[in-house]
């Protein structure tokens, strides 16, 4: 009976031990996950600022590109007024050459 329960004793002891450990090796992963929890909490609010910042970017470029687009069209509307009136022009300087019998 006596070495019945030392044994005993003995798988007590040894069932606390690996509680123990068990329950460290718990609190050491928690600590862990937490610490990668963090970790990737701050590189993922990063990256939501580079892409509200690539979108405010986006919205800029695409503010400059009407620019650019109503340029092009207020360009192309002078320079057909420009030839119009050139060619106007021409046109009076040929019947005036024409009426002074200078056209040669």
């Amino acid at each position: 009976m006596k070495f019945t329960m030392i044994t005993f004793r003995r798988m007590i002891y040894i069932l606390i031990t690996i509680i123990v450990l068990l329950s460290i090796a718990i609190v050491c992963i928690s600590i862990d996950f937490n610490r990668e929890k963090s970790n990737h909490d701050k590189k993922m609010q990063e990256m939501k600022d580079v892409i509200g910042m690539m979108a405010n970017i986006g919205h800029e470029k695409a503010g400059m590109i009407k620019l650019s687009d109503d340029l092009n069209i207020s360009l192309t509307t002078a320079r057909k007024t420009l030839d119009n009136d050139i060619l106007a022009m021409q046109y009076d300087l040929v019947e005036t050459l024409s009426k002074n019998d200078l056209v040669g």
